[in-house]
């Protein structure tokens, strides 16, 4: 007897074409932006005590704390960005758009914060034959964001940890979350 076999990427294919409610969508993306906010916030505390008090940590190298806290408020901004653009700003904030949803997608946008995710989180340089990206790069990259120091950077991102829960407080309200 001969057993039929399953098409390649079928399971795949058939769970990409599951539709969600969009009340799942809500509760789900409420619970990215909690998470988005908190790793925010975690990584810009750690970052703002290794410049002010880098011998807490006890290391020799504390610009990797530094380096490591900027890559994940720039990975989550890259993964609100993903989230406003897909799901919130036209699929479930239809009837209440906060404003500083639109803001945060501009300045992301106008910062190159995916550019800068791209070289200095995601990959290793900015081409995949090129060698490593260097610390001078890095700098000229925050430099180029409007940072003249990562201690900016950091304390920019109060303002944005704002403007996510202001989102996330629209996305509440409109779903009864």
């Amino acid at each position: 007897m001969r057993t039929q076999r399953a098409a390649p990427h079928s399971s795949a294919v058939s769970a990409k074409m599951i539709k969600h409610s969009k009340n799942q969508l809500a509760k789900s993306a409420f619970d990215i932006l909690n998470d988005l906010m908190g790793d925010i916030h975690g990584a810009r505390i750690t970052g703002i005590f290794t410049i002010k008090k880098p011998d807490i940590f006890m290391t020799k190298h504390p610009k990797y704390i530094i380096r490591n806290s900027i890559s994940i408020i720039v990975l989550s901004l890259r993964k609100f960005d993903d989230l406003w653009k897909n799901q919130l700003k036209d699929k479930l904030l239809l009837n209440n758009k906060p404003s500083e949803g639109i803001e945060l997608e501009d300045e992301i946008a106008t910062r190159k914060i995916r550019k800068f995710c791209n070289i200095v989180v995601a990959h290793y340089a900015d081409e995949k034959t090129a060698p490593k990206t260097t610390e001078k790069k890095i700098k000229e990259l925050l430099g180029q964001q409007g940072f003249k120091t990562d201690e900016d950077f950091f304390l920019w991102t109060k303002d944005l940890l704002d403007k996510i829960e202001l989102v996330r407080n629209s996305l509440q309200a409109e779903y009864a979350l």
